[in-house]
């Protein structure tokens, strides 16, 4: 429901710029979303109340639920920032998002790698890809 909501957003804000009444430029979410540091900590004790018994693992169930897909956000965003510049990026793009609908599931591994971008910040490590013509061997002098 939360995701089928980001997703009419991104589609409505798609329409807005086609048909020139967006005011503002698009952003770039995948380079742009980034999370606070404390979400990672609330998503672990979220995962930590989740052990108990009671309302307490209730509570632990909300927690986890709503800051992993949060974190899954940023994984998708880690993801969609590494592969886009890529040759074949597109396309792995593509089999990305379609596995992560068809199946579901997946989305656990972009929470985790959400929850690792936290602490060691994968955008920011982006090697840039030569581009036709460069030979990545040769270094400027």
């Amino acid at each position: 429901t939360v995701m089928l909501h980001i997703v009419n957003l991104w589609i409505a804000g798609r329409l807005t710029l086609a048909s020139g009444l967006l005011t503002r430029p698009w952003p770039d979410i995948a380079e742009g979303f980034r999370l606070p540091k404390f979400v990672g900590a609330v998503f672990l004790s979220g995962l930590a109340l989740s052990l108990f018994n009671g309302p307490s693992a209730a509570v632990g169930y909300v927690l986890v639920a709503s800051m992993g897909l949060i974190l899954s956000f940023q994984g998708l965003a880690v993801a969609h920032a590494r592969l886009r510049d890529r040759r074949n990026g597109m396309i792995m793009l593509a089999i990305m998002y379609f596995v992560v609908g068809l199946l579901g599931w997946p989305l656990v591994l972009f929470v985790l790698i959400g929850l690792t971008d936290l602490v060691v910040d994968f955008r920011s490590r982006k090697t840039p890809i030569p581009g036709p013509g460069q030979n990545s061997a040769s270094k400027p002098d």
